[in-house]
């Protein structure tokens, strides 16, 4: 009985761990308008998603600025390069984003896959 109600804590916790770990991130860019920002797991790593008032804005599956279409090794280096793209959109900047901004972002880059001009959309 007691492995049981263990077993029922066990998966209730892990079940708020994952709500919490994977719930969208929101921002407001003025008054009635939400940014959110979702990763995403995908066949060949990670990306992310941002809405703006709950319709797709951004769907980033693989790192920009490489010649390769090679998804974020990881989901932090997703979810940061997202941050990066939302603080963007907040100061009203172009989302272009650069090899030096993908660093600051954390994401581990293989400079043979770099485009010349290092930057995308």
């Amino acid at each position: 009985m007691i492995i049981i109600k263990l077993l029922i804590l066990l998966t209730l916790l892990i079940g708020l761990a994952v709500l919490f770990f994977f719930r969208p991130r929101k921002f407001q860019i003025k008054k009635g308008v939400n940014v959110s920002l979702d990763t995403i797991h995908t066949t060949i790593g990670w990306g992310y998603i941002i809405k703006i008032n709950d319709k797709v804005y951004i769907q980033q599956t693989f790192v920009p600025v490489i010649e390769t279409h090679t998804g974020f090794k990881t989901r932090l280096e997703a979810e940061n390069t997202g941050r990066m793209v939302v603080e963007k959109l907040l100061n009203n900047e172009s989302q272009v984003l650069s090899i030096q901004d993908l660093q600051k972002a954390g994401v581990h880059i293989n400079y043979n896959l770099t485009r010349s001009n290092s930057t995308t959309n």
